[in-house]
């Protein structure tokens, strides 16, 4: 099927009042998008959903309704726009040693909005655990900066745009 513009989100399941799609949303409209469900890739099933349901799915949504596992759905990207997938490498874990370097760097509080409480450590682009790809940020900027959900799409396309949007 071609993609075509996509109509309302169902909201007549719980999660969808509560503007998140649930997996018998995800499940039917699998079910109208692919002619052969069972020829579809899961990998086309995924970004199906997250063109669809784009900031209203949950990756353990995606996860029940494609029958994956979570990091397969993460290493499956696509941004609206975009129009393509993309297999991402997942972010490496941070170390300790990392972490403290970065939040000293960072004069220990956020580098969006100062505040010195709830600190993490937000990886600017996927990938590798450095210095020069980590910044600080209190839970609330970092879940604004994922666009308001953790499995939102990065407002930015570099490090140099991450840094500009916090300098504001």
């Amino acid at each position: 099927m071609a993609d075509e513009p996509e109509a309302d989100p169902d909201t007549t399941s719980p999660k969808s009042e509560l503007g998140f799609a649930s997996v018998a949303d995800a499940e039917s409209y699998l079910g109208t998008r692919f002619d052969d469900l069972d020829a579809a890739s899961k990998k086309d099933q995924i970004v199906a959903l997250k063109k669809r349901f784009y900031g209203k799915i949950t990756r353990k949504t995606v996860t029940e309704a494609v029958d994956c596992t979570g990091s397969y759905v993460s290493k499956v990207g696509w941004s609206p726009g975009e129009g393509e997938t993309r297999w991402e490498r997942p972010s490496e874990e941070v170390s300790e040693t990392v972490r403290n370097d970065v939040l000293d760097r960072d004069g220990r509080e956020c580098v969006d909005c100062g505040a010195e409480t709830n600190l993490q450590v937000h990886h600017i682009r996927r990938g590798e655990s450095t210095p020069s790809n980590l910044a600080t940020l209190c839970r609330d900027c970092h879940k604004d900066v994922h666009g308001g959900s953790w499995h939102g799409v990065l407002p930015y396309q570099s490090v140099d745009e991450f840094w500009d949007l916090v300098d504001g």
